[in-house]
């Protein structure tokens, strides 16, 4: 007769309770999206969800009757992981950082962007989407043909790219395959994943694209990156390698600020979102 290991069955039994325990206090997709719907300040914004060849993107619009230069919000990951080894159902953030962050800025042409399968509810989404696949050609372009789709309905002549965490690497991806993004700001930015994964001891973004190997096209571009000197997601040596990248450093200002990677960058972004207007 075989006889069961009862220390496999104690952290069974523990590995269970710990999921449903991370399960019950998360709040449901409904409350995440009423949680970003209530930080809308008035009736002059408006959401739309924007179909690219493939994905659906929820958005929060804002426009005055002329736009010069378009503010685009980029969000960060959200809710990827629950816990390190385990995925989240849905990446829907917890908080919308990203959004709090458009709020202090005084430009009325801007546009809130959630990232894929953030939001909506959308047939193409699994988990790759949000983990390994997360910066992949496919997710980039996807954004990039919603970029082309509020350049006609704005009719702005250039973009401010302003990305948040993991939406500082869209931020930039993207950036990198146009000619009319004339600010890319970021704040908390995972602008080498290859590195992050390394320092953090995470699998590796396999079938992603990494900022840091694609910058050719926006060596020139101005940018503002904004770290956290409190975050321990997102080190200040992400940030390092992404601008050794650039041969012209007059063009990139860092900040190191008092702020952890989900606290307290509004004040210290509001400044320097002044600086571009």
């Amino acid at each position: 007769m075989k006889y069961i290991n009862t220390k496999y069955i104690f952290f069974f039994i523990l590995l269970i309770f710990t999921i449903t325990s991370c399960s019950r206090n998360i709040p449901n997709k409904q409350q995440r999206i009423n949680k970003l719907q209530n930080l809308i300040p008035n009736s002059s914004f408006t959401t739309k969800t924007i179909k690219s060849k493939s994905y659906k993107f929820y958005t929060i619009q804002q426009k005055k009757e002329q736009c010069k230069n378009l503010h685009i919000y980029f969000e960060g990951d959200g809710l990827a992981w629950i816990t390190k080894t385990l995925v989240s159902e849905d990446p829907t953030p917890l908080n919308p950082m990203t959004f709090k962050l458009l709020l202090k800025d005084n430009s009325n042409c801007k546009v809130y962007i959630a990232r894929v399968c953030q939001y909506v509810n959308d047939s193409l989404c699994n988990k790759q989407a949000w983990t390994s696949h997360r910066f992949n050609k496919h997710i980039i372009n996807s954004t990039n043909e919603v970029i082309n789709q509020l350049k006609k309905q704005f009719k702005n002549e250039s973009f401010s790219f302003i990305g948040y965490s993991g939406g500082a690497a869209i931020a930039s991806l993207v950036a990198n395959q146009r000619n009319d993004v004339t600010n890319l700001i970021t704040i908390a930015g995972n602008l080498n994943t290859k590195l992050w994964t390394e320092l953090k001891n995470l699998s590796p973004l396999s079938k992603s694209l990494n900022p840091v190997n694609h910058t050719d096209s926006i060596q020139t571009l101005k940018q503002y990156h904004l770290i956290g000197e409190n975050d321990n997601i997102i080190p200040f040596e992400i940030t390092q390698s992404y601008m050794a990248k650039f041969q012209n450093k007059h063009n990139i200002k860092y900040i190191k600020v008092n702020a952890s990677h989900n606290c307290c960058f509004e004040t210290y972004f509001k400044e320097i979102i002044k600086e571009i207007e």
